[in-house]
């Protein structure tokens, strides 16, 4: 197989050509697909940045993959398209160490370079949520730099919000969620519950006030907790909520605040792997911390299967 020839001033047009005259055709390679598309990354990112094949540009690659520039990121194109870019999205962990085992071994067998390589895992102290990123999130909601473009723009931040604390709050999921009533909520002498299956989960002040600025936002004067109506409201009476447009809110948010805080690494590091999911590992972790086993087995019905892999988690921070 003929080596790509390192030029140091290559146009993105260069770089394709470069892929198709010394990769395209080859024949004599296993699955030659996906090892053609994850050399030509390589060998684009060496060209790109003006570096020379060697050891240490290997571990600026694993740098690169991990947080890709924003100018080398585009919709998905046909390669020949001149709108083409390498990535459409940032890469999952999964793909970053395909990408970075497959280079190795081409590295490693072509230049003799002997490099050696851990697969990265997550770090677990980032995938969960602390009250501080919390309330970053939900400030960025009712910032002026978050911005949704329809006509349901107020009570689709307030959702979203209050969404967010209701997953963070309680440890649910929004399965649970959506079709939960108002009635769910119930007081019990000076205290309010949250039932939810066999589950009752103890509210706090914060969360009864989270309610009554979610209901505000569409014109709820009072806050009633004893009828039959949705927890989570639609948009309108024609909209009906799915748990996909739920995901979508999130995600547009969730990029909004990544290109805010683009300069920030630190923070834009903690958000950029948060996903819903980890609002509820928040709440469950808070109990954990405070809470018996049994206590937990009982207010979110876990099997004991499911609180143990919790208590690892917790047991890694």
């Amino acid at each position: 197989m003929n080596d790509i020839v390192i030029t140091k001033t290559k146009t993105i047009d260069d770089l394709k050509r470069l892929y198709l005259d010394n990769y395209l055709y080859q024949k004599n390679i296993n699955n030659k697909s996906l090892y053609k598309n994850r050399i030509f990354n390589y060998m684009f990112f060496i060209n790109y940045n003006n570096l020379s094949i060697d050891k240490q540009s290997f571990d600026l690659y694993v740098k690169y993959l991990n947080n890709i520039p924003k100018e080398l990121l585009g919709i998905k194109l046909s390669f020949f398209d001149k709108e083409w870019k390498p990535f459409h999205k940032q890469i999952s962990l999964s793909t970053i160490n395909q990408h970075l085992i497959i280079v190795k071994n081409y590295l490693n067998d072509k230049f003799n370079f002997n490099i050696s390589y851990s697969k990265l895992k997550n770090d677990n102290s980032l995938m969960i949520l602390d009250k501080q990123i919390f309330d970053l999130f939900l400030n960025f909601i009712d910032s002026e730099n978050y911005s949704v473009s329809d006509s349901y723009s107020k009570r689709r931040k307030a959702r979203l919000r209050w969404i967010l604390s209701l997953i963070f709050l309680t440890g649910s999921k929004i399965t649970e969620l959506l079709y939960l009533k108002n009635n769910s909520i119930k007081k019990e002498k000076d205290n309010y519950f949250l039932h939810i299956k066999n589950s009752k989960i103890l509210l706090s002040d914060y969360f009864l006030k989270e309610l009554k600025k979610y209901r505000y936002a569409y014109s709820r004067k009072t806050v009633i907790i004893n009828n039959d109506s949705q927890l989570i409201m639609s948009l309108s009476s024609k909209i009906e909520i799915k748990t996909n447009t739920i995901q979508k809110d999130f995600l547009e948010l969730k990029k909004q605040m990544l290109e805010f805080y683009n300069d920030n690494l630190i923070i834009k590091s903690k958000i950029k792997n948060i996903s819903l999911i980890d609002f509820k590992k928040y709440s469950i972790i808070e109990h954990l911390k405070s809470n018996s086993n049994n206590d937990l087995l009982n207010e979110f019905g876990f099997n004991k299967n499911t609180l143990n892999r919790y208590i690892n988690i917790f047991k890694t921070l």
